[in-house]
């Protein structure tokens, strides 16, 4: 019998789960609502609800989007017609396939092929029992929208080869130096990515440069300590997301973020830095039942 992820019953995860493998085995095929639901054991009405209650987005979304992703990767590591790749992604053209490609990448075919970098943002990983689960009880599918004003921090930075990987040491840094220093205890406490992937320029290693800032909302002009720096977010429309578990599943929830709502909502979005709230929600950085709320910047509304 297969083991229970916690929070997630076997009879949920176990048919899902069948579908997303069969659909990653069979990506260059013709993929069909009747196999699919014969795969899963539901029906094709409920298994369409299922799978999009459970993911955030529609069945066909997905595959669309794992082809594409697929189809990135033979861009960059073969030398294969962009036609022999459109064909095998499941496009009748090369022409539906450069502007299904384009819409979620930001660039043609040709031309990503040619820059030789991988983009990830915007194509969906594959779907895994781990990544089922935190989608069903890890992270809110839908966000709610706010419009906010700036707010000031108080905190330091580091710079690192990737998201997320310097953090730990960051933060433990940072608790060290606010210890003891009035305007910066207690409050909310924020982790802000200030190098978006996109605008970063690759190391000669060939990784991309982040700089995490780390630290405490405070007052607009504080007298703060040596080494501690301020920083001002930029008010605006955000769309927020809660993320529940430990901190180091965060990272899932980013996937389903950028490789999944960001394609399918609808919402346009900007060039203001995303960040993250660490609020009396917040337990500690392994607490299965913390809650970290994230701000990702969009666009102000027509309605709004």
């Amino acid at each position: 019998m297969e083991p229970e992820e916690e929070g997630c019953p076997v009879d949920y995860l176990a048919p899902l789960t069948r579908t997303v493998e069969y659909i990653e085995k069979h990506l260059n095929e013709k993929i069909t609502l009747k196999d699919l639901a014969k795969i899963s054991g539901y029906s094709a009405y409920h298994l369409i609800r299922i799978f999009t209650a459970a993911t955030g987005g529609t069945i066909g979304g997905y595959v669309r989007k794992r082809r594409l992703a697929v189809a990135a990767e033979a861009l960059l590591n073969t030398e294969r017609r962009v036609l022999d790749i459109a064909l095998d992604s499941g496009f009748g053209s090369s022409e539906a396939f450069s502007r299904s490609f384009k819409s979620v990448c930001g660039l043609s075919p040709h031309a990503y092929r040619k820059r030789g970098v991988a983009h990830y943002v915007g194509f969906e990983r594959p779907l895994d029992r781990i990544s089922l689960c935190h989608r069903a009880s890890g992270v809110t599918l839908q966000p709610r929208f706010v419009t906010l004003g700036e707010i000031w921090l108080a905190g330091i930075r580091e710079r690192t080869a990737a998201p997320g990987t310097a953090l730990p040491a960051l933060w433990s840094r940072w608790n060290r130096l606010r210890a003891g220093v009035p305007c910066l205890a207690g409050g909310r406490s924020f982790g802000v990515c200030e190098t978006p992937a996109e605008a970063a320029c690759l190391e000669a290693d060939g990784s991309v440069p982040y700089i995490e800032f780390v630290g405490a909302e405070t007052s607009p002009f504080p007298e703060l300590p040596e080494g501690v720096l301020a920083k001002t977010l930029t008010g605006g429309r955000y769309a927020v997301f809660t993320h529940t578990g430990a901190a180091a599943s965060l990272a899932q929830t980013y996937d389903y973020i950028w490789g999944s709502w960001a394609l399918t909502a609808g919402e346009t979005l900007d060039d203001r830095e995303d960040f993250e709230v660490y609020d009396s929600r917040f337990r500690g950085p392994e607490c299965p039942d913390s809650q970290i709320d994230l701000y990702i910047p969009v666009r102000q509304s027509m309605e709004g």
